[in-house]
């Protein structure tokens, strides 16, 4: 599903699992002014205890 079908009112989070790293992630906040941050902080906060229980 393209990102620009998604009804996004603030951002959306989009992980998966890595091959040289034990996961990839990208942050798309376009109702924020923010068209993508590949390293937010914030969005990592969630990410981590999801991964946690993954890897």
């Amino acid at each position: 599903m393209a990102l620009g079908k998604i009804d996004i009112d603030f951002g959306v989070i989009v992980t998966a699992p890595g091959n040289e790293v034990d996961f990839v992630s990208r942050f798309f906040a376009p109702g924020a002014g923010i068209p993508e941050d590949p390293a937010c902080g914030s969005a990592h906060c969630t990410l981590i205890p999801y991964w946690a229980d993954r890897l």
